[in-house]
Formats: C-alpha cells, structure tokens, sequence
C-alpha cells in the first residue's frame, strides 16, 4: 500500500487541547455566551480568547492556568471542560497530542516522615 493511500485511510485523533477546546466552546454554547462576553469576564481582549479556543495556525495551546480563568469565567468546574472518554479509549496512557496523558494511582493517606499524622 503506498504511503499517500495510508495517509488517505487513517484519521487522525484530534489533540487532547483540540478535545479541550471543543467542550469549552460547547459549554459557551450552552450558556449563550461570545468569545466577547468571555474576554471581558476573563479581563482579555478577544484575541486571547480566540487564539486559545481556534483551531487555525497561531493558536496557543490552554495551560491550567488558562483553563481555570476559563473555567470560572464560566462559572464551571474545571473538568466539566475534560473532554469525555469514549467507551473504546483507555483512562490511562492515552495520547494526547503533543503529550501522553498518565494517571498515577494515588497513595491511600498522606504521611510525613517527620511527624506522625494523626487519623
């Protein structure tokens, strides 16, 4: 098979910061609300906003800090704006774009090796 008929056949998944994107501009949806209306209750100017919520060349991708001032302009929990797992992906060590995503087990109770905590 000849790598352009590869290339024709395979789709590529969209980025966890393009599956991102896709849930705020979702939830503005829902709730009616611009990328005006979001730059002035985040106080920046429409560029910023459309530069993190487009898909186009001179996007930039959300960090946490982004999504949080995002997250209470909408007067959302952050992971509302996560991007569901489908019933076929793993929650583990799934791709993300230009990351890969790995959920650490968490240990059961915090200890500190200089004092004991009490239960």
């Amino acid at each position: 098979m000849s790598d352009m008929a590869l290339t024709s056949t395979t789709q590529q998944r969209p980025s966890f910061n393009d599956r991102v994107r896709a849930e705020i501009r979702a939830v503005m949806g829902r709730k009616q609300i611009s990328n005006k209306d979001l730059s002035q209750r985040i106080g920046e100017d429409q560029v910023w906003v459309g530069r993190r919520l487009t898909q186009k060349s001179r996007t930039v991708p959300i960090d946490l800090v982004d999504l949080e001032r995002i997250a209470a302009a909408l007067d959302e929990p952050i992971t509302s704006l996560l991007p569901r797992l489908d019933s076929n992906q793993q929650p583990a060590g799934y791709s993300a774009g230009d990351a890969t995503v790995i959920e650490l087990p968490l240990r059961a109770r915090p200890t500190c090796h200089s004092r004991q905590i009490a239960a």
